[in-house]
């Protein structure tokens, strides 16, 4: 393909690209990280099409400076929006940015004397934010990593792409102390760099190299939306499964989990426990003291029971102060030990809230799944009515049915 004409798509398809994350940005305000993406895809055309004039225009300081402090002020912005992605609101602050964008142009400006070495320095400071931006995805923790890792392998590729060209160029002006870089674009949605060297290196083993950035630049575009919707889902998942106050399992998830393990437990003949535990008197804790300090008293409480639950065991809070736990591969003994162990655990020690001093106790009932439990419901409604007799018989105990 004719490279200028290569270059003229690139620049237009950022361009566009640029369009479409604004519109995302503009149905998604909430989430700032499309704005950086797409005003990085324009400074990046901006740099680009200066870059492209510099066979037109004799002015280095305008087609070669100017354009570098652009080229890398692009793949800055992305990161940028990486940071916001990450974490909105530690990302607020420019300062850090703006000291580093100033440093590197004044950096490029001390080499405008041999301004030949402003574009492989361009390049390895493109190839290092992208690093940077690799390191950032990388200590993203999420359950849908698919676009995660796409999007580090591109950033990878970016920098290897970068650092490479960097080294020919270098050759080149080593080799060639006469030749020029006459024309420099950046091809990634924020990053590359053709250095024109001498017309015999001009081979198609640069245009393969300017083909395979505009797929990288495609494709780098397409996972930045990608990445934030799958993390959008991630949460709209948590919001339907996870309960806010202890971020265990609501109700709604509980039945889907243990009645999954019911069937399993039917199915191949083994055991399964269900246990149903209530806070005692915590209505009189949110009467003395406060929502608040209920609040608190309930994070604890789900906190006991999880640390002395395995992690095959499903629990999750079922009501106000009601939690639900299911015992897959239980028998009736261990299920007895467990919720006793449970019950000694609460009231063992007042829990300690700013200045307060309030103890706390649990009633547990229990009930092992025998053939005459046809469904889960049945299996839950049992467990409910012993709990309703621990409550009879005094609370702070377990029964069983």
């Amino acid at each position: 393909m004719h490279l200028p004409t290569l270059i003229g798509i690139i620049l237009l398809l950022n361009l566009i690209l640029g369009g479409l994350l604004l519109v995302i940005y503009k149905l998604r305000q909430q989430q700032r990280c499309f704005l950086y993406w797409a005003v990085s895809c324009w400074v990046f055309v901006a740099g680009g099409s200066i870059a492209a004039a510099r066979n037109y225009i004799d002015m280095p300081w305008l087609t070669h400076w100017f354009a570098s402090v652009l080229l890398i002020a692009a793949p800055l912005l992305a990161v940028k929006g990486v940071q916001h992605f990450r974490a909105p609101r530690s990302a607020r602050k420019w300062r850090g940015q703006i000291i580093l964008m100033l440093a590197i142009a004044i950096g490029l400006a001390l080499l405008y004397p041999m301004y030949a070495w402003i574009s492989p320095v361009t390049s390895i400071l493109i190839a290092s934010l992208f690093l940077w931006a690799v390191y950032l995805l990388v200590n993203v923790k999420a359950s849908m990593q698919l676009p995660q890792q796409l999007l580090c392998l591109f950033f990878s590729l970016h920098v290897i792409t970068m650092l490479l060209q960097a080294g020919s160029m270098i050759v080149t002006l080593i080799a060639a102390p006469g030749a020029q870089p006459v024309a420099q674009v950046d091809t990634g949605i924020i990053a590359s760099a053709v250095v024109e060297a001498p017309e015999a290196s001009m081979s198609s083993m640069l245009h393969i190299t300017f083909i395979s950035h505009l797929l990288l630049t495609t494709t780098t575009a397409l996972m930045f939306p990608l990445l934030v919707f799958s993390k959008t889902e991630e949460r709209l998942v948590e919001l339907a499964n996870i309960d806010d106050l202890t971020k265990l399992y609501n109700r709604r998830a509980f039945f889907q989990e243990a009645e999954e393990q019911f069937k399993y437990a039917r199915i191949n003949n083994t055991n399964i426990c269900v246990l149903m535990v209530d806070l005692d008197y915590f209505k009189d804790v949110n009467d003395t003291w406060g929502h608040a300090v209920g609040d608190e008293c309930l994070r604890w409480v789900a906190k006991c029971l999880q640390n002395e639950l395995r992690d095959t065991d499903i629990l999750a809070r079922v009501g106000g102060e009601e939690f639900a736990i299911a015992l897959p591969g239980v028998d009736l003994e261990r299920a007895r030990l467990l919720s006793n162990r449970l019950c000694k655990r609460v009231a063992a020690k007042p829990v300690k809230i700013d200045n307060l001093s309030i103890p706390l106790s649990i009633s547990i009932g229990g009930v092992l799944c025998i053939p005459e439990h046809t469904d889960f419901q049945m299996l839950l409604s049992d467990a409910d009515k012993a709990l309703y007799q621990a409550k009879e018989n005094g609370r702070n105990q377990v029964v069983f049915t």
